[in-house]
């Protein structure tokens, strides 16, 4: 199934409502610590499940396989950033 890109619209603004909600509450349970780690921890566990759930389901709707692409991606950035030049670096890989 392919799918016209201005299709996949809709289902990316839900995803970024809950991706900046996510990262509003993570910044408001920093901000009010004193309500408790623990359940704070829960709220940023709560909404960070939401997140995951809609990028999985996006996903899947659209036919790409979240694994692979998550190996692929890690095993790029193994290959531009390697440990012994890149750890505690913040500089761009070219110039490592």
């Amino acid at each position: 199934m392919k799918l016209h890109p201005i299709a996949l619209i809709p289902e990316l603004l839900d995803l970024l409502k809950y991706v900046f909600k996510f990262i509003a509450h993570i910044i408001d349970s920093i901000k009010t610590a004193a309500e408790g780690k623990e359940k704070a921890k829960r709220r940023e566990m709560f909404l960070g499940e939401r997140v995951a759930l809609y990028v999985f389901e996006l996903a899947d709707n659209i036919g790409i396989d979240l694994h692979k692409a998550m190996k692929n991606k890690l095993a790029k950035n193994a290959r531009k950033y390697p440990v012994k030049k890149a750890k505690g670096k913040h500089t761009k890989y070219n110039k490592l």
